[in-house]
């Protein structure tokens, strides 16, 4: 056919044409003589092709010619591959193009013979999935962790390079339809996996169950030592994605991590018992001593020239005092913090807590030159919830650091109040040395001494706060503590509103 004639055609078709460039088709529509009868504007862009190739009587083979070096290597014989092409163009044969008129863009050819010879062809851009392919098997790849993909039926898929060395598989034994139980009989027979004291067919049926229902993770030990963390999760289609991570690492770290806490456990209690059982060992003959001491200076009938034997006994009596009230609190201490101390809730009378408590430390206080004063107002809380024994040792500990660090000409106060929120607040007051702010938040800590240092002028070992913290804790309560350097200290023990014994049940 001549080009005349096949322009004659695409005239006799011209509704046809126009109807196929109205819909935005690409359609390529060649005569018997391989020439260009009618090409849509659609078919030029998608081929990207210049507009000499464009128009009517081109011959094919210009346009294959055209676009065949952006597909094919530039060593090939293009000669052969352009007659092969317009070939397959005149038998009709559908083919897809491969990154052609661009990289990146993937076209269907699909072509059909005329009746009075010739050929159209259409092109559709479709969704370059190989290349899609592509790019995800090097993601898949470079993951760190062996990436594996099962179908529904627990065959599997694709895997990476890292699944195999991780389990020593060959790429034929991890091929595609590989069903997962079958490299779980390999693991078994080879003796890659330790099974943990239970028996092949055990461990494979306590992983065939995890991979039936897809929940948490399953860890496989491997026999060298090194623990896979695997986590397998459902696909759309029925199948399951395993990504199994070689967690050796982080479970020695965790293992070491639980035997230094068992070892530090086992220290605290040991030195927790050995702090009580000292104690106790201790209070015997210091009883013994303060007794005696009393004794001796309650005596009446001492001679002139031994009057100072006395005194003597009576620094005795006072020191065997503060080291019985010293080991008293390291007895707690060791109970406190070994889980040991319980409380007991009682209806406590405010007032006759806070004078025994003032009873305990007048003493000290008068030998210091101080006297504490009480101030209770007629909005104060008249009983408190509270297990009587512990607060008034806690106001005891108060009261003795207020004295211990209020110079002579100082005031050292005790207030019981309710706050805006309801709760009752026993707060003691000092006007002594004070705490800069930096150290307050620590001064509760255990063996923490607001005076550190060689040059410390007051005794302690740091154990009074630490206690009260937490006897306030199993009272459910807290500590508040407010100081200024050179002005004095105030620390409030705030209970919470707690309702009678009685009630609690």
């Amino acid at each position: 056919m001549t080009a005349e004639k096949a322009h004659s055609n695409q005239d006799e078709t011209g509704g046809f044409s126009h109807a196929l460039e109205s819909a935005g088709l690409a359609f390529l529509i060649c005569d018997a003589d391989d020439q260009v009868g009618r090409m849509t504007s659609a078919a030029a862009d998608l081929l990207g092709l210049p507009d000499d190739l464009k128009q009517p009587g081109t011959p094919v083979e210009a346009i294959i010619r055209h676009l065949l070096p952006k597909t094919v290597p530039s060593e090939d014989d293009l000669d052969s591959l352009v007659t092969a092409e317009i070939n397959r163009m005149r038998e009709g044969a559908a083919m897809k193009c491969e990154q052609a008129p661009a990289p990146g863009i993937f076209l269907e050819v699909t072509r059909h013979p005329l009746p009075g010879g010739g050929t159209i062809t259409q092109y559709r851009k479709e969704t370059d999935w190989r290349l899609l392919h592509e790019v995800l098997t090097n993601a898949i790849e470079d993951i760190p962790e062996a990436f594996v993909i099962y179908d529904a039926v627990g065959r599997l898929v694709m895997c990476n390079q890292n699944f195999r060395d991780m389990y020593n598989y060959s790429v034929e034994e991890t091929k595609p339809g590989t069903h997962y139980r079958t490299l779980g009989q390999i693991d078994v027979k080879r003796g890659n996996v330790d099974v943990r004291g239970s028996d092949d067919e055990d461990y494979l049926a306590r992983k065939d169950a995890y991979r039936h229902n897809l929940q948490g993770s399953f860890l496989v030990h491997l026999r060298d030592g090194r623990r896979i963390l695997t986590r397998d999760r459902r696909t759309a289609g029925g199948g399951f994605v395993s990504i199994q991570s070689d967690m050796t690492e982080t479970y020695l770290m965790q293992e070491k991590l639980e035997a230094a806490k068992k070892a530090a456990d086992i220290a605290s209690r040991t030195k927790s018992n050995f702090l009580a059982n000292i104690s106790h060992e201790l209070r015997s003959p210091l009883n013994a001593i303060i007794g005696f001491a009393e004794v001796i200076e309650a005596h009446q009938e001492w001679p002139e020239t031994h009057l100072r034997f006395r005194d003597y006994a009576s620094d005795i009596r006072q020191a065997g005092k503060y080291l019985l009230e010293l080991i008293n609190d390291i007895i707690d201490v060791a109970r406190l913090t070994s889980g040991e101390t319980t409380i007991t809730p009682t209806t406590v009378i405010v007032q006759e807590v806070i004078t025994n408590a003032i009873r305990r430390v007048e003493e000290r206080a008068h030998a210091r030159g101080l006297a504490v004063t009480v101030d209770l107002p007629e909005t104060a809380p008249q009983t408190i919830t509270a297990d009587e024994h512990y607060l008034r040792q806690m106001l005891v500990n108060l009261l003795t650091n207020a004295v211990k660090f209020t110079p002579a000409d100082g005031e050292v106060s005790i207030i019981a109040r309710y706050n805006d929120a309801g709760e009752v607040v026993f707060s003691v007051k000092d006007t002594g040395t004070g705490i800069a702010e930096e150290y307050i938040d620590g001064v509760t800590d255990l063996f923490r001494q607001i005076d550190e240092g060689a040059d410390r002028r007051h005794p302690g070992v740091g154990i009074g706060l630490a206690l009260v913290k937490g006897l306030m804790e199993l009272h459910k309560g807290r500590i508040d503590i407010t100081s200024q350097v050179g002005h004095g200290t105030t620390v409030s023990l705030i209970f919470p509103d707690m309702p009678p014994p009685s009630e609690q049940e």
